[in-house]
């Protein structure tokens, strides 16, 4: 289970609901933009209009921040239901068309630059960089295993679940290209992506 961010900031002056949710935000847009350590609280405190001694107070120090922000968007993720794919659809079909959804949530530009964040951040956070990964992981596989158990298939094990995500998404391959695939290109990566998952490499 997956629970929500904390702020770790002791704040005896409340933000408006409004207000908080515009902070976070220019938060996370400046460390996906920035990185965390070019990523400057004075720009953050200047776009919302409010002050540094404000931000601190709410959220803790720059690494609380960053924290904060890689939580939510594990939480968001993890509660982020796949569409569900049609019963009549076989199971290739039917893979096909999870692996198709996955490599789109994948291509996000705003997933796409989490990603890079935290694997240059990966030796500051280690532990929300691993529970990144497997929350993705576990959120496909659980889809995954709805849509095996549909077609009459086996449940796929922790390794099987992983494997099925690295092929969807094609491991790190997007995160230094600068132009993402088309959707019929995604739709030709999606349709291999099922046939290996299901069939395995044949001669």
């Amino acid at each position: 289970m997956i629970e929500p961010p904390v702020r770790e900031g002791v704040a005896a002056l409340r933000l408006s609901p409004e207000k908080l949710a515009t902070l976070i935000d220019a938060v996370t847009a400046e460390f996906l933009d920035q990185g965390y350590r070019r990523a400057s609280i004075d720009r953050i405190a200047a776009a919302v209009r409010v002050s540094k001694a404000t931000i601190y107070r709410q959220f803790g120090n720059k690494e609380d921040l960053l924290r904060y922000i890689v939580r939510r968007d594990i939480f968001d993720a993890s509660c982020s239901a796949f569409e569900p794919i049609p019963a009549t659809a076989d199971a290739e079909a039917a893979l096909m068309a999870l692996a198709g959804q996955a490599l789109a949530r994948h291509l996000a530009p705003a997933n796409i630059r989490m990603h890079r964040l935290l694997v240059e951040e990966a030796g500051l956070i280690p532990d929300l960089a691993r529970l990144f990964y497997e929350g993705r992981v576990r959120r496909l596989g659980m889809a995954l295993a709805m849509l095996l158990a549909t077609q009459g298939l086996p449940r796929p094990g922790h390794a099987a679940m992983r494997a099925f995500y690295t092929l969807a998404t094609f491991g790190v391959r997007f995160f230094t290209e600068g132009a993402m695939p088309s959707v019929a290109l995604q739709q030709a990566y999606a349709r291999e992506s099922a046939a290996l998952f299901l069939h395995g490499l044949r001669s």
